[in-house]
């Protein structure tokens, strides 16, 4: 994957995470609001049948609407990593490519045998 890309990535996730958090927060809300309309029809109406009859199924329909709306949301905040954890992934893929790179593989083989010569240099020199 392209750095740049991950890099834009790490700039939308955070707006994303918030925006994720914030919907299952008002879908948290909108189930709160079902349960206490479900005991409003029972509990404070119950003299009235017509209201009270058709609350079970309209509470089921709701928390089913509820659950489906959330699935995403959840989805996204679990899975999605956060912006550090991008940035990490872009510099280590950043890494990865001049390392993997034969300008980096030759410039390290030359730089492996002026060491050793210099060690060779220095081993001999020690001795006599």
């Amino acid at each position: 994957m392209n750095a740049a890309l991950l890099i834009y990535l790490a700039s939308v996730s955070g707006s994303l995470l918030a925006i994720s958090s914030i919907f299952i927060g008002a879908c948290m809300i909108y189930i709160v609001g079902c349960f206490l309309g479900y005991m409003m029809a029972n509990d404070f109406m119950g003299y009235d049948k017509k209201l009270a009859e058709g609350s079970g199924e309209r509470l089921t329909t709701r928390l089913k609407l509820a659950s489906k709306l959330m699935a995403l949301p959840v989805i996204i905040v679990i899975f999605l990593p956060s912006q550090n954890t991008i940035l990490t992934m872009a510099g280590a893929k950043v890494a990865q490519d001049i390392i993997e790179s034969p300008e980096t593989k030759e410039i390290g083989s030359k730089i492996l045998k002026v060491i050793n010569s210099k060690l060779d240099e220095a081993g001999k020199g020690g001795r006599e």
